[in-house]
């Protein structure tokens, strides 16, 4: 049976491509474990049902053959957030993180709560450049970040510290949750 599924192409774009069903690989069904344990699918169920509308604002509707690997099932007759699986390459993994530290970062009417239990503390290298401060690449960074050998990630100071999310154009930040980094 072939199913749908996002891949980033080398510029940068989510492409949707048609493969063939195929069960968890390791590293999924551990991501899979942490979906169930944290409640992500009280409200990002599996719902195989199309809405009015749902795929031009969560892309293709889940399609049955996508679980035929999964036990325990976890369909549902709702849902209130994306399906998780049209998710993970739709945005970077800073915008991920930060979703995670506070929903409300980058998705201001989020209902979502917090996830900061699942962060680790690291001290990482900082680089001053003349955008400002940024994190150094180096193999700590790379467990985090998916990132081409030399990229700095650039940080925005705010009222809480700093972020490696951009501000946004009004140029406000939520006071509340953003993460911080020590910059001494």
């Amino acid at each position: 049976r072939q199913v749908s599924r996002a891949v980033r192409t080398d510029v940068v774009d989510v492409k949707w491509v048609r493969y063939d069903a195929s069960d968890y690989t390791p590293l999924e069904r551990v991501g899979r474990g942490v979906y169930i344990r944290e409640g992500c699918w009280y409200c990002h169920s599996q719902y195989v049902r199309p809405v009015t509308g749902e795929d031009l604002r969560w892309g293709p509707v889940s399609e049955a053959g996508e679980y035929a690997f999964d036990l325990p099932h976890l369909l549902s007759t709702r849902r209130i957030g994306p399906d998780l699986t049209r998710v993970g390459l739709k945005y970077g993994d800073d915008w991920h993180y930060a979703h995670h530290w506070d929903p409300r970062l980058v998705v201001p009417d989020s209902i979502m709560p917090s996830f900061k239990w699942l962060y680790t503390r690291v001290r990482l290298a900082l680089r001053r450049t003349d955008a400002g401060p940024a994190l150094a690449p180096s193999d700590e960074l790379k467990k985090y970040f998916t990132m081409k050998a030399e990229t700095s990630i650039p940080l925005y100071p705010n009222a809480e510290g700093v972020t490696f999310v951009s501000p946004p154009a009004n140029g406000r930040w939520p006071l509340d949750g953003t993460p911080v980094i020590d910059l001494n």
